[in-house]
């Protein structure tokens, strides 16, 4: 549906008269609803948002109230997929089908998204976002941002939770939940918990490091025929998993918050993220090209420690809960130079650079609040 321009005018008027006449639509590329490069389409990276203005895609008034039908729709991934098989030839005149293999084709535009084995059955957008709906239920969720990544292949949906605390006096971390979905095989849906600082809008995965082991705070379910089970039965645990990694966080940040570094802690601290490379096989020393980019990140990071978004709340200067926001603003908007927004929010949230310079983080600077 949301390939062609018209449809998706069309369609988002209608969506915006039964919601009340107020959606904002915002620029995707060259102008309104614009295809992207390499005949991407909106459906490939569109996305909303709920009282914030996204980069790209639409801005929904906070006041608006989305089913996660609504949101499936506003988000541009009112689609389905099917899995179709693969030939090859085996000479000029030669065709064979390729038992091992399927391609999972976007039934609207038939864009393949992805290459998959014999056994991966592909999860329908609605098929999940009604699952997450259902169980929602009467919880106070508020599905707030969702879209597509990485020219479809993955998608997401956001639901806010009614849970909440302050680091210190007026700064609130909001309680939020993550749903991720992929069509190309490379990983499996996932629900995890994101806590997000208001002030700055910075989201990290809740990876909760005790005692040099990590413990992973969300569920997974794999794309394989028995997959409707597994969901339904993960949804049941991931209220109490969700509760025991919101209490973590909170009890970290609080910790950290009491916790003033130095000017040499948090230089120490720095380095710890930002290493001074080591020479290269066959080099005899590190170009100065490679040391330069390094003290530019840690430069960065002393930036958004000292400069960066809710670093002047009174009680959060200097501190260790400072220096782990500076590294979260790193990772939401900095990080990767010139990368995409795309890939940045991949490497915050589900995997990457991002979750590995978190990881770190929260070991140096809890190593202080010990």
């Amino acid at each position: 549906m949301f390939g062609q321009n018209e449809e998706t005018l069309a369609a988002l008027n209608k969506l915006s008269e039964s919601l009340g006449g107020d959606i904002i639509t915002h620029t995707h590329g060259g102008g309104e609803f614009s295809t992207g490069t390499d005949g991407e389409t909106l459906a490939d990276y569109h996305m909303f948002s709920v009282g914030r203005r996204p980069l790209h895609g639409i801005h929904v008034p906070a006041e608006m109230k989305l089913s996660a039908e609504e949101a499936m729709a506003v988000a541009g991934l009112d689609w389905e997929v099917e899995r179709k098989p693969l030939y090859f030839y085996m000479d000029e005149d030669t065709l064979r089908q390729a038992k091992q293999g399927f391609a999972i084709v976007r039934k609207n535009d038939q864009k393949t998204l992805g290459v998959v084995g014999p056994r991966y059955t592909p999860i329908q957008n609605s098929e999940a976002f009604g699952a997450f709906q259902e169980w929602t239920g009467d919880r106070g969720l508020e599905f707030v941002a969702g879209g597509a990544m990485s020219g479809g292949k993955k998608v997401w949906l956001q639901a806010k939770m009614p849970d909440t605390f302050e680091a210190v006096k007026g700064d609130a971390v909001q309680k939020y939940l993550f749903l991720m979905n992929s069509f190309d095989g490379s990983s499996s849906l996932t629900i995890r918990i994101t806590p997000t600082r208001v002030v700055c809008c910075n989201m990290v995965a809740s990876i909760i490091s005790r005692k040099g082991k990590r413990v992973k705070r969300f569920i997974s379910v794999k794309h394989t025929k028995n997959f409707r089970k597994t969901l339904e039965a993960s949804l049941e645990n991931i209220f109490g998993i969700s509760n025991q990694s919101w209490q973590q966080f909170e009890a970290m940040a609080k910790a950290m918050v009491h916790v003033q570094l130095n000017v040499t802690q948090f230089n120490e601290y720095a380095h710890a993220l930002f290493p001074d490379p080591q020479p290269k096989e066959g080099e005899v020393e590190v170009s100065e090209t490679r040391l330069v980019n390094a003290q530019g990140k840690r430069d960065q990071l002393t930036e958004l420690f000292e400069n960066g978004l809710g670093q002047d709340i009174p009680g959060v200067q200097g501190t260790a809960w400072a220096a782990y926001n500076a590294l979260t603003e790193y990772n939401n908007y900095y990080i990767g130079g010139e990368t995409s927004q795309d890939r940045r929010f991949q490497s915050a949230i589900l995997a990457g650079q991002g979750i590995s310079l978190q990881n770190k983080a929260e070991d140096f600077l809890m190593a202080y609040a010990a």
